[in-house]
């Protein structure tokens, strides 16, 4: 199985363009969602949706990027526990976008949910500064998420067709 991680912060456009994937057909976890992230204490998670310091459950994750099955298999997250995994993943596409856009699509969500608020958009301003350059860093690939959701899909399928 070809592992990806696809990566990027808040309003880059990650579960949209995991949708898509699963549309044409691939599979996909979002690890926002379903118990893939838990509290960095070690408590046990009071909601299925992860919370912005929550990281990913290392025995789940393993055991997920380490199944023998065919095909492509597309994660999408930005935890800070994602460097450990790096070795498991074939490739990382960073999704990015220029500020103004994440501005605008983060301000656009409810303000109950992540992003949303004053205070989240701001914390996501001060992240693309400090943590999207470590994401560059360990990233095989680099993709501006500011088009079209169809064209990106297009971009990322060809890449990872191609890719070793």
């Amino acid at each position: 199985m070809k592992c990806v991680l696809i990566t990027g912060l808040s309003g880059t456009g990650k579960s949209s363009l995991l949708r898509e994937l699963s549309e044409r057909g691939f599979r996909v976890v979002d690890t926002d969602f379903d118990g893939w992230r838990v509290p960095p204490d070690g408590s046990a998670p009071d909601s299925t949706v992860a919370r912005p310091d929550w990281i990913w459950d290392g025995d789940r994750m393993r055991e997920l990027l380490t199944e023998e099955v065919d095909g492509v298999l597309f994660v999408s997250g930005c935890v800070d526990n994602q460097g450990e995994f790096r070795d498991l993943f074939d490739e990382v596409i960073l999704l990015s976008v220029p500020e103004q856009t994440v501005r605008e699509r983060l301000s656009s969500r409810a303000a109950d949910v992540y992003g949303g608020s004053p205070a989240d958009l701001e914390r996501e301003l001060k992240l693309r500064e400090e943590v999207e350059p470590l994401l560059r860093e360990s990233a095989t690939l680099e993709l501006d998420t500011s088009g079209s959701l169809e064209v990106l899909a297009d971009e990322v399928v060809g890449y990872i067709s191609t890719s070793r």
